[in-house]
């Protein structure tokens, strides 16, 4: 098994994702490909592979066991250089889960559901 590697900056990243509320696990030293951070917030778990932005981008490209990976995972995935990519994703999954409430908010008022569940 390919022990990872940790790249200069994710304690940095790691404590930006932290401060901004997202729940967070490393899993760098997983290796054989497997992301360097599990995240979470608002019900969206994403994987979370660090690359140095300080470096340049020959060598920030994915090992060849981070693209097969990446290939095949099903769910999300993102690849943060910076704590610029995790504000991107905060806003992002912020806009998400707002608009799956609103959403949610619409179909459950509009079909009455809380009267229904309320009689059971």
């Amino acid at each position: 098994m390919k022990r990872g590697r940790v790249d200069a900056n994710q304690k940095e990243i790691t404590q930006f994702f932290r401060g901004r509320g997202f729940a967070v696990a490393i899993t760098s030293d997983l290796g054989n490909g497997f992301p360097d951070l599990v995240v979470s917030k608002e019900g969206y778990t994403i994987l979370i592979e660090i690359k140095d932005g300080s470096k340049p981008p020959s060598q920030r490209r994915l090992t060849d066991d981070e693209e097969t990976f990446h290939a095949g995972w099903k769910g999300h995935i993102a690849i943060v250089k910076s704590e610029q990519d995790v504000i991107w994703l905060d806003s992002l999954i912020t806009k998400k889960a707002e608009n799956e409430r609103t959403y949610f908010s619409i179909i459950t008022s509009g079909l009455g559901i809380p009267e229904r569940l309320a009689d059971k």
